[in-house]
C-alpha cells in the first residue's frame, strides 16, 4: 500500500511541476499530503523516485522535486523559503521537509525560563494585543513588544506578533 501511495504522490507532484492546472476535485490533495496521518517515509519516496522518475531525465534531488507541492500547500501567508539541499539527508517525510523550510536559519534562544504557557484567551483577558507578524526575514517569528505611555508609565499594552495561518474549508 505504501508503494502505491508513494507512486501516486510522485505522479501528482510531477503533474504540479509540469505546470498543469489541477481539476477542481484534485485541489485539496496537496493539503491532504501534508497531514500527519498521510505521511509516507521519505526513504520510500526516494527509492521510487530514483528507480522511476530520476531515470527518465530528472536530475534534481527528490527534495527539489517536491518543492512545487510545498509551495502549492503553503500554509502561511508568506512566501515559502525553501532551504538548501544539504539539510535533506535526515528527513522522515514530506511534513518534515515543510517543517525545515519554516525553521529559522539562526538558532533562537529563549530568554525566558520554562514556565506555564497561557492560552490566547487568558492573554487577551489581561490586555495583550495580537498582531500579524510583518517581519520579512522570518515570517514564523513570534515577538512581544511593550508599548509604554510617557505620561502613564504604569499603563502599557504588550503586543504579541504571531505568524498568520491560513484556515480554509479543508483545514483539519
Amino acid at each position: 500500500m505504501m508503494v502505491t501511495d508513494a507512486c501516486f504522490i510522485l505522479e501528482f507532484i510531477h503533474e504540479i511541476s509540469a505546470g498543469s492546472t489541477l481539476p477542481l476535485q484534485d485541489q485539496y490533495i496537496p493539503y491532504d499530503l501534508v497531514l500527519l496521518e498521510n505521511q509516507i517515509p521519505f526513504f520510500v519516496l526516494k527509492g521510487l523516485y530514483e528507480c522511476v522518475i530520476y531515470k527518465f531525465g530528472k536530475t534534481q534531488p527528490l527534495a527539489e522535486f517536491i518543492q512545487p507541492l510545498l509551495k502549492y500547500a503553503n500554509l502561511f501567508k508568506r512566501k515559502l523559503k525553501v532551504c538548501g539541499s544539504s539539510l535533506y539527508a535526515n528527513l522522515d517525510h514530506i511534513l518534515g521537509l515543510l517543517h525545515h523550510c519554516y525553521q529559522s536559519k539562526n538558532d533562537i534562544s529563549s530568554g525566558f525560563p520554562s514556565s506555564t504557557i497561557h492560552s490566547a484567551v487568558e492573554l487577551d483577558r489581561v490586555g495583550v494585543n495580537f498582531m500579524p507578524n510583518q517581519d520579512a526575514k522570518w515570517p514564523m517569528a513570534m515577538e512581544v513588544k511593550f508599548i509604554r505611555s510617557r505620561l502613564f508609565w504604569f499603563l502599557f499594552k504588550p503586543t504579541l506578533t504571531m505568524p498568520t495561518l491560513r484556515i480554509n474549508d479543508f483545514t483539519e
